[in-house]
């Protein structure tokens, strides 16, 4: 298991850092733990590991809370780092209610 902190103090960033100088080869579980003192927002990046590649990928990732309407982007395979991003509404049903006989053919 692999424990990185990671924190924000006004506008500065901080992190736990693995540097590798060869592939990095990702395995069990990975535990960040926010010590804070301030809240994360969109676009706070940590870079938590550092090699020239990356590959296979950890067991279980354990990330700490955002606040609403934010969400982990996971980039460990890409660069290394998370970043906090703003969640994406999906759609993922659709109800016709009343008369749908306005509707075109393909669409009723």
């Amino acid at each position: 298991t692999v424990f990185m902190e990671i924190s924000k103090n006004g506008a500065i960033l901080t992190n736990d850092v693995i540097q590798v100088g060869r592939n990095l080869v990702y395995g069990a579980s990975l535990i960040v733990t926010n010590i804070g003192p301030g809240a994360l927002a969109v676009g706070d990046r940590f870079q938590l590991f550092s090699a020239p590649s990356y590959s296979g990928s950890f067991s279980s990732i354990s990330l700490p809370p955002l606040g609403g309407g934010l969400s982990w982007e996971n980039n460990l395979n890409v660069d290394g780092s998370l970043t906090v991003a703003t969640v994406t509404p999906s759609v993922t049903t659709l109800a016709a209610t009343g008369d749908c006989g306005a509707l075109p053919n393909a669409l009723a």
